[in-house]
């Protein structure tokens, strides 16, 4: 998993209690960050500093693809040429 700031967008906390936060972006390093990324998908995560509960930080998320494995890769032992049936 690979995580990076996300420098074009910010959290802000709010004061009323029904709304979790407040998000700014700037438009046109946004476009070109989300242009510059790969997939359908783009993951963040806003998160609290430690210091301060009131500040808030986003990263983005790549996760890495599973690797595929093979059904030979899971019994290697076994060899297709020496079976009976």
């Amino acid at each position: 998993m690979i995580t990076e700031f996300v420098n074009c967008a910010y959290a802000k906390p709010n004061k009323q209690d029904f709304v979790v936060t407040d998000l700014a972006m700037r438009r046109l390093e946004l476009i070109e960050l989300l242009n510059s990324l790969e997939g359908d998908w783009v993951n963040w995560q806003i998160l609290k500093t430690k210091k301060d509960a009131n500040k808030f930080y986003i990263q983005s998320v790549v996760r890495d693809k599973p690797v595929e494995v093979k059904a030979v890769e899971h019994m290697p032992d076994r060899v297709e040429d020496d079976m009976p049936f």
